[in-house]
């Protein structure tokens, strides 16, 4: 999961630098789709043909959100627009996969010590009736600590690569331009740490008890939001044009 995280935490960057800022929570809408696909490979999960028509839905909704975007631009530009935007939507097949991983090993540590206490029963009572049932379940600190700790490590090895599809400027040249961009915004940045961890807390404990598909058709209701929260002048980022699409 951790691996999966840093190589999103790589393209991420590249890809959405290239779009409004207003299409990042469009695109983001892979991750219902990808976790789809990877808990039906990974936790055998079905779905049925109202899942199937609603996740239609959301694809046809990033069109229509894309679609504006992409016809406002000149020929030239075109194509590279849409092959950001294409990438940035795959590039969420990690994030999903790295959700897949999480709920697989809270599924097979409850396996295991539904067993083990089934296997313990069996041994001293010889009936499966009466075996204890134990409520142990899988730490979420656990499960965060051992994903930030290989996240980190495999950002460490993929920093050349990151800082190459960051930016052309040299390593002090660009450290020292981002040290200016963010001095003074010490308070912008204590918030995205606090919602970025408040967030992570949140979305492992639902996994403990909703599957991922379910918790990203959830996430979809705030799309519009987030679009028209970057129309603001936030600032390091400016405002992105409001389009209808969105509300569509």
């Amino acid at each position: 999961a951790g691996a999966c995280e840093a190589l999103a935490f790589v393209f991420m960057p590249f890809f959405a630098a290239r779009l409004p800022g207003s299409l990042t929570p469009v695109m983001a809408q892979g991750l219902l789709v990808f976790s789809m696909i990877f808990s039906s490979l990974l936790l055998g999960q079905r779905y049925n043909w109202a899942q199937v028509f609603g996740v239609c839905v959301v694809v046809t909704g990033v069109a229509v959100c894309t679609l504006p975007e992409f016809l406002a631009l000149q020929v030239s530009v075109q194509r590279g627009f849409l092959f950001s935007a294409i990438c940035l939507f795959c590039t969420y097949a990690f994030i999903s996969l790295a959700l897949a991983f999480k709920e697989l090993s809270f599924a097979r540590f409850a396996a295991l010590r539904q067993a083990e206490a089934e296997a313990e029963a069996k041994a001293t009572s010889g009936s499966l009736i009466a075996a204890p049932i134990k409520r142990e379940t899988l730490s979420i600190e656990a499960v965060n600590l051992t994903t930030a700790i290989w996240q980190g490590l495999f950002l460490f090895l993929l920093w050349p690569a990151n800082f190459r599809f960051i930016t052309s400027l040299s390593v002090n040249t660009y450290f020292t331009s981002a040290m200016e961009a963010f001095r003074g915004q010490g308070a912008l940045l204590l918030c995205y740490f606090a919602v970025n961890l408040a967030y992570t807390i949140a979305t492992t404990m639902a996994l403990k008890r909703l599957t991922a598909s379910l918790i990203l058709m959830v996430n979809t209701l705030n799309v519009p939001l987030v679009g028209l929260f970057f129309c603001l002048n936030v600032p390091l980022l400016g405002a992105s044009p409001f389009r209808w699409s969105f509300v569509a």
